[in-house]
């Protein structure tokens, strides 16, 4: 799947339960980037592993 505006804003919301995506997407992408650091989207979320 594709990031778009209307993906990044239902991630915010939390409409998605599990988002997977390589430490480099979150560094090299900044639509993740803004979604991760959100801090609607932070208040969901459960889990991070970065490996």
């Amino acid at each position: 799947m594709n990031m778009t505006v209307k993906i990044e804003k239902e991630v915010i919301q939390g409409k998605y339960g599990f988002v997977y995506l390589s430490p480099e997407v979150l560094l090299n992408n900044a639509m993740f980037r803004r979604a991760f650091f959100d801090k609607q989207f932070q208040s969901k979320l459960v889990l991070s592993v970065v490996d």
